[in-house]
Protein backbone atom coordinates (compact mmCIF):
# COMPACT_ATOMS: atom_id res chain seq x y z
CA UNK A 1 0.00 0.00 0.00
CA UNK A 2 1.18 3.86 -0.70
CA UNK A 3 0.39 6.46 0.60
CA UNK A 4 1.05 10.09 -0.21
CA UNK A 5 2.45 12.80 2.12
CA UNK A 6 -0.76 14.65 2.11
CA UNK A 7 -2.76 11.52 2.99
CA UNK A 8 -0.67 10.73 5.71
CA UNK A 9 -1.07 14.29 7.08
CA UNK A 10 -4.84 13.71 7.31
CA UNK A 11 -4.08 10.51 8.92
CA UNK A 12 -2.50 12.20 11.48
CA UNK A 13 -4.86 15.00 12.19
CA UNK A 14 -7.64 12.12 12.61
CA UNK A 15 -5.80 10.23 14.80
CA UNK A 16 -4.64 13.57 17.11
CA UNK A 17 -8.53 14.62 17.21
CA UNK A 18 -9.57 11.32 18.17
CA UNK A 19 -7.00 10.98 20.74
CA UNK A 20 -7.83 14.51 22.29
CA UNK A 21 -12.00 13.40 22.20
CA UNK A 22 -10.50 10.04 24.65
CA UNK A 23 -7.80 12.59 26.99
CA UNK A 24 -11.26 14.86 27.01
CA UNK A 25 -13.20 12.01 28.30
CA UNK A 26 -10.39 10.63 30.77
CA UNK A 27 -9.70 7.55 28.85
CA UNK A 28 -5.73 7.99 28.97
CA UNK A 29 -4.74 4.60 28.01
CA UNK A 30 -5.63 4.97 24.55
CA UNK A 31 -5.67 8.85 24.17
CA UNK A 32 -1.94 8.19 24.90
CA UNK A 33 -1.64 5.10 22.12
CA UNK A 34 -3.34 7.61 20.11
CA UNK A 35 -1.21 10.17 20.47
CA UNK A 36 1.54 8.31 20.01
CA UNK A 37 0.39 6.61 16.50
CA UNK A 38 -0.17 10.12 15.41
CA UNK A 39 3.13 11.43 16.37
CA UNK A 40 4.59 8.31 14.28
CA UNK A 41 2.15 9.43 11.14
CA UNK A 42 3.62 12.80 11.13
CA UNK A 43 7.42 12.16 11.00
CA UNK A 44 6.66 9.50 8.54
CA UNK A 45 5.00 12.27 6.40
CA UNK A 46 8.01 14.32 6.81
CA UNK A 47 9.94 11.54 6.09
CA UNK A 48 8.09 11.29 2.92
CA UNK A 49 9.42 14.82 1.87
CA UNK A 50 13.20 13.43 1.66
CA UNK A 51 12.34 10.61 -0.99
CA UNK A 52 13.61 12.39 -4.31
CA UNK A 53 11.83 11.61 -7.59
CA UNK A 54 13.53 9.86 -10.68
CA UNK A 55 15.91 7.78 -7.16
CA UNK A 56 16.25 4.70 -5.91
CA UNK A 57 16.62 5.71 -2.02
CA UNK A 58 19.25 3.51 0.03
CA UNK A 59 17.33 0.00 1.16
CA UNK A 60 18.20 0.20 4.73
CA UNK A 61 16.75 3.88 4.86
CA UNK A 62 13.50 2.11 3.10
CA UNK A 63 13.04 -0.63 5.71
CA UNK A 64 14.05 1.66 8.49
CA UNK A 65 10.95 3.42 8.14
CA UNK A 66 8.27 0.93 8.89
CA UNK A 67 10.28 0.98 12.52
CA UNK A 68 7.39 2.12 15.39
CA UNK A 69 10.77 3.28 17.16
CA UNK A 70 9.60 7.42 17.63
CA UNK A 71 13.44 8.22 17.82
CA UNK A 72 14.77 6.29 15.15
CA UNK A 73 12.02 8.37 13.02
CA UNK A 74 12.78 11.37 14.15
CA UNK A 75 16.15 10.56 13.65
CA UNK A 76 15.43 9.60 9.95
CA UNK A 77 13.60 12.67 9.58
CA UNK A 78 16.63 14.60 10.52
CA UNK A 79 14.69 16.37 13.34
CA UNK A 80 17.03 14.41 16.48
CA UNK A 81 18.52 18.26 17.06
CA UNK A 82 14.92 19.91 17.11
CA UNK A 83 13.63 17.07 19.50
CA UNK A 84 16.74 17.26 21.74
CA UNK A 85 16.24 21.77 22.07
CA UNK A 86 12.86 21.28 22.87
CA UNK A 87 13.57 19.03 25.56
CA UNK A 88 15.92 20.79 26.65
CA UNK A 89 14.10 24.08 26.87
CA UNK A 90 10.81 22.69 28.57
CA UNK A 91 11.24 19.71 31.25
CA UNK A 92 7.40 19.24 30.91
CA UNK A 93 7.94 18.56 27.21
CA UNK A 94 9.86 15.59 28.17
CA UNK A 95 7.80 14.60 31.26
CA UNK A 96 6.17 11.25 30.83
Amino acid sequence: MTLERTALQAIANAKLQDAELLFQNERYSNAYYLFGYAAEIAIKSRISRLFQSDTIPDKKFVQDIYSHDLNRLVALAGLSADLTESRTASPVFDGH
